[in-house]
């Protein structure tokens, strides 16, 4: 019985600290095209590129190059 309840709180303790490191991280992603910055494949990476980062809430940004 000990032992049990020594996994369970072990259990919670390792989901409490796992929740906490997912909610801080920000992830950075990198968008690469071969076409001038007048190209409208261009204007539509900056568009998605506005979507992302606020429906993400800033978690996500997106390098474009």
């Amino acid at each position: 019985m000990r032992k049990f309840n020594l996994l369970i709180i072990l259990g919670l303790l390792i989901f409490a600290f796992a929740s906490v490191g997912y909610a801080a991280e920000i992830y950075t992603l990198s968008f690469g095209h071969g076409v001038m910055s007048s190209h409208p494949t261009h204007f539509g990476a900056l568009r998605v590129k506005e979507l992302v980062e606020e429906r993400s809430d800033g978690r996500l940004k997106i390098d474009i190059s």
